[in-house]
C-alpha cells in the first residue's frame, strides 16, 4: 500500500511564510493499494492538485476513483469544486459519505456550489457520480478491505481502515478523546494497524482552552499508538496557526513518548510493505521534499555514543528540511547528531549555525560515506 499526502492542515488553508516544510493545504490523502486500487480520503484545498496529477497520469482515458468523505466541514470539501476528474467524460467518480439530519452527501457536496456561492453547479461535472451513503460498516474496495467507525466530533465523522493484505492503514481525524462510545471506536480501528494518521491539531495546553471544538493533541495520539500496538504515528490536520517550528517542536516532545512518531507533510509518502522490514526513517517518512542547494558550506558534525565524535567535512546539498555530506564514518540511521554549519557573514569573517539532527540515510558512495539528515 502506497499513501501519499495532498493536504494536512486543519480547519482552514494558509499560504504564508514559515509553512514550507509541512505546506498550508487542507485534508486530502492518496492511497494506492497493493492491487491498484485507488482510494482517496477527504477533499480539502489538497485535492486539487491531485486531480491535476490523475489527469495527466490518465491522459485522456477514464478510470474509477473511491473517495471516502469523513465529514463535510469546509476543511474536508472545499476543494471538491476544483478536482478536474469530475469534469471528465469517461471518469466515474464513487464517493462515500454519510447522511446527517441536515441532508445527504449529494446535498453536503451540491450545495457548497449552489448560488451564490460558486459560478457552476454540480451538473456541469461531466463524470459519472455515484454517491452512497456509508455508516459502521466493512465495505470491500477491489482489493481493499474499508472498515468505519464513528469518531467524536461536531456534526460526526467516520475514521477509516483500510487493509489490502499487505499493510493497514487507519485514518482518523477531526477527533476528540472523552466520549465512551466513540473512544473505543477508535481502539477497534487501530489495533495492530502499520500506519496511524491522527488528529493532532492543538497542543496539550492549547486543548485545555478548546475542548468540546472536536479535535485532539498529539498526547492523545501517541497514548492511542501505545495502547494499540501501532508501529507508526502520523500527527495530522496541523492548526492554521502553527509555523513550521511549532510543528517541528510538537514532533520532538511526542517521540520523546513514542520514538516512530512523524508529522505529516504535503508529497509526503509512505510504503506501508516496508514497515514490516525496516523503520519509517529507512521507508522514506524523512524524505527531504523543499528544493535542494549545492553549497559547499564548512560543517562540523558532533555525535554522542559511547564517546562524543566531532569531524569537519563539507555540505554537498541543503535545503529547508534537512542536509546532505560525506562522513569519514557510518552513522547509525535514527541517530541523533548536533550540527554547525559555517555561513560566510562578511569578506573577513566566518558565522555559524547550530543545529540538531536526525540521520535518516548512511550509506558507502566509493570509499565515502555519504550521510543524509534532517534537521529536527
Amino acid at each position: 500500500m502506497q499513501v501519499k499526502f495532498w493536504g494536512v492542515r486543519g480547519s482552514t488553508p494558509i499560504a504564508t511564510s514559515g509553512i514550507l516544510k509541512y505546506g498550508g493545504n487542507t485534508s486530502c490523502v492518496e492511497v494506492r493499494t497493493a492491487g491498484g486500487q485507488l482510494i482517496i480520503l477527504d477533499a480539502g484545498s489538497g485535492i486539487r492538485a491531485l486531480g491535476q496529477e490523475l489527469v495527466q497520469e490518465a491522459n485522456g482515458s477514464g478510470r474509477r476513483i473511491e473517495l471516502f468523505l469523513t465529514h463535510y466541514h469546509w476543511d474536508h470539501i472545499q476543494g471538491f469544486p476544483f478536482f478536474e476528474p469530475m469534469y471528465a467524460e469517461g471518469n466515474h467518480v464513487h464517493v462515500h459519505g454519510f447522511t446527517t439530519k441536515w441532508g445527504s452527501v449529494e446535498s453536503a457536496l451540491g450545495d457548497q456550489m449552489a448560488n451564490p456561492y460558486f459560478p457552476v453547479s454540480m451538473s456541469v461535472m461531466r463524470a459519472t457520480r455515484e454517491l452512497s451513503t456509508i455508516g459502521e460498516e466493512t465495505v470491500k474496495v477491489g482489493d481493499a478491505v474499508v472498515t468505519t467507525r464513528r469518531l467524536n466530533h461536531p456534526q460526526s465523522c467516520l475514521g477509516y481502515r483500510i487493509s489490502d493484505g499487505k499493510g493497514t492503514l487507519v485514518y482518523a481525524t477531526d477527533n476528540e478523546p472523552g466520549d465512551r462510545e466513540c473512544d473505543e471506536n477508535l481502539r477497534k480501528l487501530c489495533d495492530g494497524a502499520d500506519v496511524l494518521v491522527y488528529d493532532s491539531q492543538y497542543t496539550v495546553e492549547e486543548y485545555r482552552t478548546r475542548a468540546g471544538w472536536g479535535h485532539s493533541t498529539w498526547k492523545a495520539g501517541v497514548d492511542i499508538a501505545n495502547e494499540c500496538g501501532v508501529k507508526e504515528l502520523i500527527l495530522f490536520h496541523h492548526d492554521p496557526d502553527h509555523r513550521d517550528y511549532v510543528v517541528d517542536s510538537i514532533v520532538r516532545e511526542a517521540r520523546d513518548n513514542f520514538p516512530t512518531v512523524h508529522a505529516a507533510r504535503e508529497g509526503m509518502q509512505i510504503d506501508l510493505s516496508r514497515l514490516a522490514e525496516e523503520p519509517s526513517y529507512k521507508a522514506g517518512f524523512e524524505k527531504r521534499y523543499n528544493a535542494r542547494h549545492s553549497v559547499p558550506l564548512p560543517l562540523m558534525i558532533r555525535l554522542h555514543d559511547v564517546e562524543t565524535h566531532e569531524e569537519y567535512t563539507l555540505v554537498e546539498n541543503i535545503s529547508l528540511d534537512g542536509a546532505y555530506f560525506f562522513a569519514k564514518r557510518p552513522l547509525q540511521a535514527g541517530s541523533e547528531i548536533e550540527l554547525e554549519i559555517g555561513l560566510q557573514a562578511t569578506d573577513n569573517e566566518i558565522g555559524a549555525v547550530r543545529a540538531s539532527a536526525r540521520v535518516v540515510r548512511s550509506e558507502l558512495v566509493g570509499d565515502r560515506v555519504g550521510v543524509a539528515i534532517t534537521f529536527r
